[in-house]
């Protein structure tokens, strides 16, 4: 007989239990004005940032999978899952509205506006090569929490060359300064990306061109602290070929998207010159 008993249950108290903020979370905001990237850090974020890795280990299993996916192996959690992150979305929603980042002023928090999902990455994990090179997101932000203890690296923030222009750190950059190119630059940028069935090595210092790729920023990472930014600007995950075998890099993400990307970087562009941006 196929009982109830035997199967675990997580109601939804749990996993708010679970992931419930921390009342000592200390709040921060950061800009590298050249690029006009604004982005921000959260430290001491989860009350018990143990109980949500053991909570990952206990009721989700690490599927292996042949090739890498939008850089890493992702799970993502259902509709009713990311109901009850609601808590943690309406308090990374707040945090953007303080600091006067466009926001939806509907205010929903859940899906589809609102996604979270966990993120991993081991030694030697086989990958694309659009994997290992900068991209741009079409979500608006990411906000990214580091649950493993001792991560060596964080994200990376880099520069596009294209045909002998001036480098730029987001798509809209190029479009605002040269739109008769802007066929032609985002062809040659998709190309870069383009999905293809050859897996190779994760080395970004092998399949990363320095005359087309310039790293300008680094946000570091700490234990249990969330990191978030708009995901227009181009960036990757810091990966190291020197990990050690047995390591794993774990993250979770919540990605926010109220906005189509070319009108979210139009709102952004508009904050970056409003009398709030340095608040």
């Amino acid at each position: 007989m196929n009982l109830l008993s035997d199967y675990r249950i997580v109601n939804g108290d749990t996993i708010q239990k679970v992931f419930e903020i921390s009342e000592a979370a200390e709040e921060s905001v950061h800009y590298v004005e050249k690029s006009g990237l604004k982005y921000g850090i959260i430290k001491n974020f989860y009350k018990d940032p143990s109980a949500v890795k053991n909570f990952i280990q206990e009721n989700f299993t690490i599927f292996g999978s042949p090739i890498s996916n939008s850089p890493g192996l992702q799970l993502y959690f259902d509709i009713h899952f990311n109901k009850h992150l609601s808590h943690v979305m309406k308090y990374f929603h707040d945090i953007l509205a303080k600091h006067y980042f466009p926001t939806n002023p509907t205010k929903e928090y859940g899906l589809p506006m609102w996604e979270s999902y966990f993120n991993f990455y081991w030694k030697d994990m086989p990958a694309m090569k659009q994997n290992i090179i900068p991209h741009a997101d079409d979500f608006c932000y990411a906000f990214n929490c580091w649950i493993t203890e001792d991560i060596p690296e964080g994200t990376d923030f880099y520069t596009y060359s294209w045909n002998g222009h001036a480098p730029v750190h987001t798509i809209n950059e190029f479009r605002s300064v040269n739109n008769r190119e802007f066929p032609a630059f985002r062809r040659s940028l998709d190309s870069d990306h383009e999905t293809r069935s050859t897996k190779i090595e994760w080395d970004t210092e092998k399949h990363l061109d320095p005359e087309v790729w310039n790293k300008y920023h680094t946000i570091e990472p700490e234990y249990n602290t969330v990191t978030y930014y708009p995901g227009m600007f181009f960036h990757m995950p810091s990966i190291s070929p020197s990990y050690e075998e047995n390591f794993l890099r774990m993250s979770q993400v919540y990605t926010y998207q109220f906005l189509p990307p070319d009108d979210f970087a139009r709102a952004y562009k508009r904050f970056r010159v409003s009398k709030h941006w340095e608040k």
